[in-house]
C-alpha cells in the first residue's frame, strides 16, 4: 500500500502541474486550444481524482489508526466516503449534462431549425452588427456563439458552452475581458464572421 500511496502522490503532483499549465494555456493563448482543452477537461481530472483518492485514504487511514480509531465501521465509512466521492465526481464527468446543454443538443436533432436572420454568415460574407444583433447570436438554443473583440465580430462557438465560457457570455462586445486574460493571437485563429457597428 506505501508504493501505491507514493506513486498516487507523484501522479497527483504531475497531473496538478499539467493542470495549471494547461489551464493558463487555455486562456492566455499559449497553445493549441482544442488541444488544451481536451486535455484540462477531458485527461486530466479523472487521473486527478483517482489519484487523490488513493492518496488522501491512504493519509486518512493513517491518521485514523493514529488516534486509535481505526476498526471496521472506520474503515467502511472511509471508503464508502471516498467511493461517493469518486462516484459523484465521475459522474459529473461523464454523464451529467446540464439543463441548457441537454435543450441545445434536443433542439439540434428536431426538426426545426433557425430562423434565416439568426443563420450563419456563408462564404466569405462579412456582416454588419449592432449590439443588439449580436445579442442573437448567444450561443444557445441551437444559435452560434458570437463575440465583438476590437470590433470585428468572431464565431466562438467552439469555445463557448451553451453560450458561456468561464464567467463570460456569447452575444456581447467583450474586448476588456478578453485582454485580462488573453494575448491577441489568441483569437486569431477564430473565423471572423463581421464586424460590430458604432
Amino acid at each position: 500500500m506505501n508504493k501505491i500511496d507514493r506513486l498516487s502522490a507523484w501522479v497527483l503532483f504531475f497531473s496538478m502541474i499539467l493542470f495549471f499549465v494547461s489551464g493558463y494555456g487555455m486562456t492566455k493563448g499559449l497553445f493549441n486550444t482544442q488541444a488544451v482543452i481536451n486535455i484540462h477537461n477531458q485527461i486530466l481530472p479523472p487521473i486527478v481524482i483517482v489519484a487523490f483518492t488513493l492518496h488522501a485514504w491512504y493519509a486518512i487511514h493513517l491518521a485514523i489508526k493514529r488516534w486509535e480509531f481505526w476498526n471496521n465501521f472506520s474503515a467502511i465509512m472511509l471508503t464508502m466516503f471516498f467511493v461517493l466521492f469518486v462516484g459523484f465526481f465521475l459522474y459529473l464527468q461523464y454523464f451529467y449534462q446540464s439543463p441548457t446543454k441537454a435543450n441545445n443538443i434536443s433542439s439540434e436533432n428536431s426538426a426545426e431549425t433557425v430562423s434565416d436572420d439568426l443563420s450563419e454568415p456563408s462564404g466569405n460574407e462579412i456582416k454588419s452588427f449592432n449590439l443588439s444583433e449580436l445579442a442573437e447570436f448567444n450561443g444557445e438554443n441551437g444559435h452560434p456563439a458570437y463575440v465583438a473583440v476590437d470590433g470585428m465580430v468572431y464565431d466562438l462557438s467552439a469555445v463557448f458552452e451553451s453560450g458561456k465560457h468561464y464567467s463570460h457570455y456569447a452575444g456581447k462586445e467583450l474586448t476588456t475581458a478578453f485582454y485580462s486574460y488573453h494575448v491577441k493571437s489568441a483569437i486569431s485563429k477564430y473565423p471572423v464572421v463581421g464586424e460590430l457597428k458604432k
